[in-house]
């Protein structure tokens, strides 16, 4: 994309060389020592560089003409590209944007260069408004171009190891999704803002009472002391997790407002080893609206089949047809019913989804939900992701013999077919499952992990209180109803109120 006059000029300068280039190569016959294939690729290849240099001129000079039906935000990933789109329409240079917003002009010309990849919420927002960038005003619906890139899309194509799509993906719902970029981008600054304060205070706080343990143990406290010690830390480590998943499954019913029907179920899942050694997906916090234990095999359904394999987040928008071809596997989903029912070669498969909770094990004496008989699913891992971890930080969780591939699984399901549009969910969904998986390795480090915490957990008094524990029972995550509706303004919601009295005491200490 060229973003300044300067640029141009280097445009139009490549242009000609390219377009002279593809002249001649047509003009000239083929050397011997060329191999005609070759040549036809090179005469092709100077045709797509002069192609495409052309069509960023033309994109250029139409917005320096104020032309905004250049503007399109159809996904959350095309707002960067927008904000400087309209810069140029704007007819603002780089400093002039820099002066508004009280940065250097060098910072502006690297955000832009990167598109704003590496800019926090806070800053777009802020880009945004010194713009008076009007994002209501550009957003598309998925229009017959963008829509033939799709479906010549074979698959999402996901930048590096991260999982998540950069292309939107056939969305046969899109139409009447409701989608408001806007509102989302709310939702992730309001989602960035807590996680940002949740898991520095959890690091803080949760090392200062992991070292009171420590202290107490390393100067001879009684087993009393020891037992208080360890439940101040065990209590903190819990609540302040559930908070946080609490938290985040608000905001994730937030990011899915406007759709038909029901947000999707939310459930936080992890790695068990079974009563016979078997690896299980078990709950650890699970919707109010899953009234079941839902843990299964690891084998036993394809998303943390598949999940383990790749290490990538497990995408199934139509469970009745994966299972109808054999592509999709769960334990509650009879399959041999379904087999048995549409196997032939004229089945009537509009039956299958009619009548999908038929197919579906019914638990003795429990009224399942409707919400139980999901028929699409979006699972994210919470992992750190392999290219981004250094060589020092690999050799400190060695260490710990902490394994960095998968510390557990955010997962959603809804009864609609098509429900979760890659684009946008994926992001959103890695976003959280982020910031647990933060918080989910910290609390394994101070716990499961930390050889003071594991031998103040053998002594008889602890062990006892430890037992009477409920840690197989996962949690409720409550529904959040304000979250859903109404998401409170940050000026309500300010920074400062998410920041503990614990916390405040330990800054106002350090200044």
């Amino acid at each position: 994309m060229i973003k300044t006059d300067r640029q141009l000029a280097y445009a139009k300068r490549d242009l000609e060389a390219f377009e002279a280039e593809h002249k001649k190569l047509l003009s000239e016959p083929a050397p011997k020592d060329v191999a005609p294939r070759m040549y036809q690729n090179a005469i092709a290849s100077a045709a797509r560089m002069a192609k495409r240099i052309r069509d960023e001129i033309d994109e250029y000079e139409l917005l320096k003409a104020g032309d905004t039906e250049v503007i399109a935000v159809e996904t959350l990933s095309s707002i960067p590209r927008a904000l400087i789109q309209t810069r140029i329409v704007r007819k603002l240079t780089q400093k002039q944007l820099a002066e508004k917003l009280g940065v250097k002009e060098q910072q502006v010309q690297r955000w832009e260069q990167q598109e704003y990849e590496n800019a926090s919420y806070a800053t777009l927002l802020d880009v945004a408004e010194a713009l008076e960038f009007d994002l209501s005003r550009h957003n598309r619906k998925c229009g017959p171009t963008r829509a033939a890139q799709v479906a010549r899309a074979k698959r999402i194509v996901a930048p590096r190891d991260y999982g998540v799509p950069t292309a939107l993906p056939e969305w046969p719902n899109w139409e009447k999704s409701g989608f408001d970029p806007g509102r989302l981008l709310q939702v992730l600054q309001k989602a960035s803002t807590f996680n940002h304060t949740a898991t520095t205070q959890y690091s803080f706080i949760g090392s200062d009472k992991h070292k009171s343990l420590r202290i107490a143990r390393d100067q001879g406290a009684d087993d009393e002391e020891l037992l208080r010690v360890f439940q101040n830390l065990y209590g903190y480590l819990k609540h302040d997790f559930e908070f946080a998943v609490a938290r985040n499954a608000g905001f994730l019913r937030s990011s899915f407002a406007g759709r038909p029907g029901a947000p999707p179920r939310i459930c936080l899942k992890s790695n068990m080893v079974g009563r016979h050694g078997e690896k299980e997906i078990t709950p650890l916090f699970r919707d109010s609206r899953v009234g079941y234990d839902s843990s299964v095999p690891l084998d036993g359904n394809t998303g943390f089949s598949q999940i383990a394999k790749t290490g990538n987040f497990y995408l199934q928008n139509d469970i009745p047809s994966a299972v109808a071809r054999g592509e999709y596997v769960n334990p509650r989903i009879d399959q041999s019913k379904i087999h048995t029912d549409f196997g032939g070669r004229n089945a009537d498969f509009t039956k299958l989804y009619d009548r999908w909770h038929d197919y579906w094990t019914k638990r003795e004496g429990q009224e399942e939900d409707a919400a139980a008989f999901y028929k699409s699913t979006l699972i994210m891992p919470l992992k750190l992701w392999d290219s981004e971890i250094s060589p020092e930080f690999r050799v400190f969780l060695e260490g710990l013999e902490i394994d960095t591939r998968i510390f557990g699984y955010l997962c959603l399901d809804h009864t609609e077919v098509d429900y979760f549009n890659a684009a946008v969910d994926l992001n959103m969904a890695k976003i959280v499952a982020d910031a647990l998986c933060t918080m989910l390795l910290l609390r394994m480090k101070w716990t499961t992990h930390s050889s003071n915490t594991h031998a103040v957990s053998k002594i008889p008094i602890v062990a006892k209180w430890l037992s009477h524990q409920d840690t197989t029972a996962p949690a409720i995550i409550p529904q959040l109803v304000a979250l859903q509706s109404e998401l409170p303004s940050l000026e309500t919601e300010g920074e400062p109120l998410l920041v503990s009295a614990e916390l405040g005491q330990q800054l106002a200490a350090v200044r």
